[in-house]
């Protein structure tokens, strides 16, 4: 992995670290590294496949710098895809690990595509878990926050699906949608770290300080629910 952690190394020091958007990227970048490994290890995986693992997880987001740069914040999203975007990175870097290039190319997708070859489909699902639990663990409320949460809301999520990108959320919203992540999660092991870190009950907890709507106790009995039920799968 020393030549990955170089190749992206020197592509961060492009930029300047001084720049809040950044630094918290690449910060997040080696916390979902992390993540990828422990869920590969758990898959008892080959070490090569765990270290193909990391670099996924290493260069998913590396098109994240670039947005940051041009937009100072990462609400871009409909604008700028940075899965998109760190796969061209990488091939004008000279990076051609078909896999490595998929997985950052999929990884912020609503979905991965039909057709992708069973390993390939396996790692974009690691660096995926793997984004979306250093998500739930960072994704903070605004405490001061009264924001009502529409019925609407409330509605997607009890479909168990992921939220779309082209629907305006406010900031209490936006909490059930970072929750809403669950739905998209693989691995026994990804729920097993949401529910030995209490993500949800924390979250919503949190939500009740601020809003007392009594629909949000159904919320958490639900998703807690939903990941009891993925782990006796």
């Amino acid at each position: 992995m020393d030549k990955e952690l170089k190749i992206f190394n020197n592509y961060y020091q492009t930029f300047d670290e001084k720049e809040v958007y950044i630094k918290n990227k690449y910060d997040h970048t080696f916390r979902v590294v992390s993540f990828a490994e422990e869920i590969a290890k758990s898959l008892n995986l080959s070490e090569d496949d765990i270290l193909k693992a990391k670099i996924c997880a290493l260069f998913h987001d590396i098109g994240r710098f670039n947005e940051a740069k041009k937009y100072h914040s990462f609400a871009s999203s409909n604008a700028f895809d940075h899965g998109e975007e760190g796969f061209n990175i990488l091939k004008k870097l000279n990076y051609n690990d078909e896999i490595v290039l998929l997985s950052t190319k999929y990884h912020n997708k609503y979905s991965i595509p039909d057709g992708l070859d069973e390993k390939t489909q396996l790692f974009c699902n690691i660096t995926r878990d793997a984004d979306k639990l250093d998500i739930l663990f960072t994704q903070y409320l605004k405490v001061d926050s009264k924001d009502e949460i529409r019925d609407e809301i409330y509605n997607e999520l009890f479909k168990k699906k992921l939220f779309k990108n082209s629907i305006n959320y406010n900031s209490n919203e936006e909490v059930l949608k970072g929750l809403a992540l669950i739905f998209d999660i693989n691995f026994k092991k990804s729920f097993e770290i949401i529910r030995d870190n209490n993500l949800i009950d924390e979250k919503i907890d949190n939500l009740l300080k601020i809003n007392d709507d009594q629909e949000l106790l159904k919320v958490k009995e639900f998703l807690n629910n939903y990941v009891k039920e993925r782990l006796i799968c």
